[in-house]
């Protein structure tokens, strides 16, 4: 039990993205002797609580409005130097671990890594031991010198994008496939009618030759409605008909190359208020990317997922993705 002296041990969250904040409360707070006391979302509200507060942890992100993380560090550990910190971060700039572990806090964890290593990172920093998530400690860094390597085990990359306006979610896809495809990785987007048109017209505004992507095989657009319709079983993805008909285009198309796939099935799925179908297909994800190199990209409307009925389902929905945008 994580207690000290009989005290339940008091934790501050900082991060300026409220999915993320609240997959943290919820982690934490299952765990014995843990209370969330707070959460901030910018830097400088970040000093302000940990002063009023004086958790024993606070959870930080770096890049914060006002105040970044590492300076509102410089300011807490100088404030409130009983407080230990640990960062969670998608920076993994060896520069920026360094200049965040010089601020005095123990640990720096990747939110890509959080799934596994959330409770340990944090469980470690308040014994008062340092803690890198494992592809800290894999990377060449002299802000790890003491800490003995391990070797980093290749994971599928699968994002969920919470987006509340259309344009931003064009943006983020955009970016997504025309990186996939300068990088020379196939490209499959399982969409709406009206996205795959907009996803082709604002990668043509970025010279990016999406006809000859389509002439080469880097680049195939299913409607999602299709693409559901072809594995969906009595409510529910069908596990051998999903992994065929993703199979067999990721086989055709990449090559052994890495693919990169833009999908909004759970999104369509969610609309309905089948929740356990949703979840079903990120799973199945998963297990598609134990089999073959992916890079995936999942979209949803942030009021649909705020307003699920199912208190629960969208922390179960944050728990299969190793990343949130």
């Amino acid at each position: 039990m994580n207690q000290v002296n009989g005290n339940t041990l008091r934790i501050l969250i900082v991060d300026d993205y409220e999915p993320w904040r609240r997959y943290a409360v919820s982690a934490l707070q299952s765990e014995p002797g843990l209370l969330v006391v707070g959460e901030a979302c910018d830097g400088s509200q970040a000093i302000r609580m940990a002063q009023e507060l004086r958790p024993d942890l606070i959870l930080l992100d770096i890049g914060l409005p006002l105040c970044n993380g590492i300076e509102a560090a410089r300011q807490i550990t100088h404030l409130v130097p009983m407080s230990k910190i640990l960062f969670a971060s998608e920076n993994r700039s060896a520069d920026i671990v360094s200049e965040a572990l010089k601020t005095g806090a123990l640990g720096y964890l990747f939110k890509a890594d959080a799934g596994s290593q959330l409770l340990p990172g944090v469980n470690a920093v308040l014994e008062g031991k340092q803690f890198l998530s494992e592809r800290v400690a894999a990377e060449p860094s002299s802000a790890k010198t003491h800490v003995p390597a391990r070797k980093a085990q290749p994971k599928t990359c699968h994002k969920i994008d919470f987006y509340q306006e259309e344009g931003s979610l064009l943006n983020r896809v955009t970016e997504f496939v025309a990186s996939a495809l300068n990088a020379g990785s196939a490209v499959i987007v399982v969409a709406t009618r009206s996205h795959r048109d907009s996803i082709v017209r604002s990668l043509r505004s970025r010279s990016v030759n999406i006809e000859l992507a389509e002439q080469h095989g880097k680049y195939i657009a299913v409607d999602v409605a299709e693409m559901l319709s072809s594995f969906m079983v009595d409510g529910m993805p069908d596990p051998v008909r999903f992994k065929y008909e993703f199979s067999k285009r990721i086989a055709e198309m990449g090559g052994g190359r890495e693919v990169a796939i833009f999908g909004e099935a759970v999104q369509i799925l969610l609309e309905r208020g089948n929740i356990e179908a949703a979840i079903a297909i990120e799973k199945l994800t998963n297990e598609l990317g134990m089999q073959h190199p992916i890079n995936v990209l999942c979209a949803c409307h942030l009021p649909v997922a705020k307003d699920l009925t199912n208190a629960d389902a969208f922390e179960r929905i944050c728990a299969e993705h190793s990343m949130w945008l």
